[in-house]
């Protein structure tokens, strides 16, 4: 009979010095090879610590008395990729029982992940956190540990891994383009700034460098301005292109706020997804308020963070904006809120959680927006005599 979990851990000491012990000695305890199950579903836990220029491996050691450890290290290029997949053939891994278990780097595992998985193999893509499940309480840090560690989340949390999947490549290509646009967009604003700058310091009439300078400012924008209309009429030709694509596209557009920029942003961050829950989203980007509240003690009221990605947080700040001055719904909102006192941001703030409920609600049920639409809170009120 297998021991359970606690046996095995009243058996060689508490959890503490499990880890500690494991940490000293840099070796892992053994652990008894479990029947595969639904929530045990693979026979080989690969943990890859991934860097710009080194791919490091390592599998989760099960069955073997001492444990026996099995890493390898080889560069994150082509080469590198298929010397990898060699490996796992060499350690009995079979594609539809092993997992592949890697923090998100951004593109440094761009390349890897789309190796893999058209090879077949199962990937799962977790934050940089998730280490600290299993983190031993010390100091080390290094790739090789950090390799070992993932192994080890992988087969400990194997129910709640992010299993990956591959990106549509429309959505890949309309990112990319997305990306440059913002590229430029702030590279002409840059270019703006010097024209007003130069013309509020200048008194007099300006002299010949400044004439230079301005005609080469001016040849400038016009350069940005032909670059960034040419991306966005790329941008719509991938949305045309596809016909769910531009199903979803034209569903989030229709929205009161919401532009061609805003919409190909949200669809870059979740065209794919069945399901979108609006208060996680508002709190990813920081738009939730959350209270500090602890028993009787409030130590301050709801409030949100401030904090997510710059970009998502600017657009939606624009929507909200443009929500209330050119929609007759959001403007009366708006007023009424600021006639109660509400400071301004607060107001916009809560007009942008409004418009992500909104979107998300459009998203869900694969319907189209309705600018005259009423609750049916606010219809039975309308009704009530």
């Amino acid at each position: 009979m297998q021991p359970t979990q606690m046996e095995r851990r009243s058996s060689h000491g508490s959890a503490r010095e499990q880890t500690l012990n494991r940490a000293e000695s840099h070796c892992w305890c053994l652990v008894e090879d479990k029947p595969r199950s639904p929530m045990q579903p693979y026979t080989h836990y690969v943990g890859i610590d991934v860097s710009k220029q080194t791919l490091n491996v390592a599998l989760y050691p099960r069955g073997t008395s001492p444990p026996e450890k099995a890493a390898l290290e080889t560069s994150n290029d082509a080469k590198g990729h298929r010397q990898i997949i060699q490996w796992l053939g060499r350690q009995d891994a079979v594609r539809e029982a092993t997992i592949l278990c890697m923090e998100h780097t951004g593109r440094y595992d761009d390349a890897l992940l789309e190796h893999l998985t058209l090879d077949g193999w199962i990937c799962a893509v977790e934050k940089t956190t998730v280490l600290e499940k299993v983190k031993p309480e010390h100091h080390r840090k290094d790739d090789d540990f950090d390799a070992d560690l993932l192994s080890e989340y992988a087969y400990r949390y194997s129910d709640k891994l992010h299993l990956y999947q591959a990106p549509n490549p429309i959505i890949e290509q309309i990112r990319l383009l997305y990306q440059e646009r913002r590229r430029l967009v702030t590279h002409r604003g840059a270019v703006q700034q010097l024209q007003r700058e130069q013309g509020y310091n200048r008194a007099g009439s300006p002299n010949q460098a400044e004439r230079f300078a301005q005609k080469l400012w001016q040849q400038q924008r016009t350069f940005y301005d032909r670059q960034i209309k040419a991306l966005e009429e790329k941008m719509t030709a991938l949305v045309d292109s596809d016909e769910a694509l531009r199903h979803r596209y034209e569903q989030i557009k229709g929205i009161d706020g919401f532009g061609p920029q805003t919409t190909l942003m949200w669809l870059c961050l979740f065209y794919g997804e069945q399901h979108l829950d609006a208060r996680q989203i508002a709190s990813r980007f920081g738009f939730a308020p959350h209270a500090a509240v602890s028993g009787t003690s409030r130590r301050r009221q709801g409030r949100s963070s401030g904090h997510g990605n710059a970009e998502v947080r600017k657009l939606l700040t624009m929507c909200a904006r443009s929500a209330g001055a050119h929609h007759e719904k959001y403007r009366q909102y708006k007023a009424r809120l600021l006639s109660k006192g509400k400071a301004s941001q607060l107001v916009t703030n809560n007009m942008i959680n409004k418009l992500i409920r909104v979107a998300c609600a459009i998203w869900n049920q694969d319907g189209e927006y309705e600018q005259n639409h009423q609750s049916r809170f606010m219809q039975n009120v309308v009704a009530t005599p």
